[in-house]
């Protein structure tokens, strides 16, 4: 805790430096909380514009006069300073180098010095109330390869969701870190955060059995760390009616990011969740209910079989349909198509459909996907 001769200190320090100068913007960084329970977009609204006509000091109190005869009280907290920046700044972010005490040629001999750059990194974003989406580590390599024009080896890390947890990072970067091939010795282990997002802080219980919940790492997570970013796709769906066209790959790296921005509707959400909700009645006359979807299965063939014979030597039960999907006419994919639900005379549940896109209605029969 600073003592009144370090707060006057930062007082006179301030006085060449901001007095006179107007406040054009608000950006919270290190204490997310600073401002207690009121927005930023609030405080910025009534200080924008505002010239800064002095500074004087109250106990260990810093007040800002503002040249409408308002003012801003600042407490230095336990830091005991304030940090000028240049405007151009960019947001502030983690980063942090580790020196090793000898040069290290092997991947798993950096376990303990990444391990104390993640516990600190944890740290760093629980104090702010964020967590992590990407970061990256940087291997520094000896100084004599760095002259001859040696680039560092830099391995970066996308996370699914917003993360700070030591253990969950720990295991992200140890899969990460297996497919490192070192080209030369390291010397320094530098750890930044390159994208950060709110991450609220989980209650904690009074029970023993409460604290000892273990820390899951997602799957995906862990497959991404593992064999690449690129690697591991998810399925999107299209706006299509023809079934091997409904849903494309998407990589998971792009849609990683959205969750850094996942609370921008939330105010929208609670103003909607603060009206008073509607009669049934009417609630049932404005939102009809959805028609029931049609059957699909778990596992679609990459490409229809055809049936051929099968179906004649041993006959399949209809259980469900016909379902038409007739698409597809303005690109020249045009299908015709009635699909049924069908057991197989093994007792599987099939999906299959009778071709007309000739126009016929004895169309050849094909099987395009299954039932778990």
């Amino acid at each position: 805790m600073p003592e009144l001769p370090e707060v006057e200190t930062v007082r006179r320090s301030l006085l060449d430096s901001v007095v006179g100068q107007r406040i054009s913007g608000l950006r919270l960084g290190d204490f997310p909380g600073v401002l207690a329970d009121q927005r930023a977009e609030d405080v910025l609204a009534r200080i924008a514009g505002r010239e800064i006509a002095g500074i004087h000091r109250r106990a260990k109190y810093l007040i800002v006069d503002l040249d409408d005869g308002t003012a801003i009280v600042v407490h230095l907290r336990m830091t005991g300073r304030l940090t000028l920046v240049d405007r151009s700044e960019p947001p502030l972010r983690f980063e942090r180098r580790l020196p090793l005490p000898a040069p290290v040629d092997s991947v798993e001999a950096l376990g303990f010095g990444v391990n104390r750059l993640v516990d600190d990194l944890a740290g760093w974003l629980l104090a702010r109330g964020l967590g992590v989406v990407r970061m990256s580590l940087t291997l520094v390599h000896e100084r004599y390869l760095r002259e001859r024009g040696m680039p560092p080896t830099t391995a970066t890390f996308a996370l699914g969701a917003p993360a700070r947890t030591p253990a969950h990072l720990h295991a992200v970067l140890r899969e990460r870190l297996a497919r490192v091939a070192l080209p030369a010795p390291v010397e320094a282990i530098v750890l930044s955060s390159d994208e950060t997002a709110p991450l609220a802080s989980r209650n904690l219980g009074l029970l023993p059995e409460d604290a000892a919940d273990a820390v899951v790492v997602p799957l995906v997570e862990r497959l991404r760390s593992r064999l690449g970013d690129h690697a591991v796709a998810t399925l999107a769906m299209r706006a299509e009616h023809r079934p091997e066209q409904a849903a494309s790959e998407v990589p998971v790296l792009s849609r990683s990011a959205s969750f850094a921005h996942s609370g921008t509707g939330s105010r929208a959400t609670r103003a909607r969740a603060n009206k008073t909700p509607a009669s049934p009645r009417a609630d049932a006359a404005q939102h009809p209910p959805a028609p029931a979807a049609a059957p699909r299965p778990l596992w679609l063939l990459d490409m229809a079989r055809p049936l051929g014979g099968v179906v004649e030597a041993k006959p399949w039960v209809l259980r469900d349909g016909p379902e038409r999907i007739e698409s597809g006419w303005w690109d020249g994919r045009d299908c015709r198509r009635d699909y049924f639900v069908a057991e197989t005379a093994d007792g599987e549940m099939a999906w299959i459909y009778r071709d007309h896109r000739y126009g016929t209605d004895d169309g050849e029969w094909f099987m395009h996907g299954l039932f778990a």
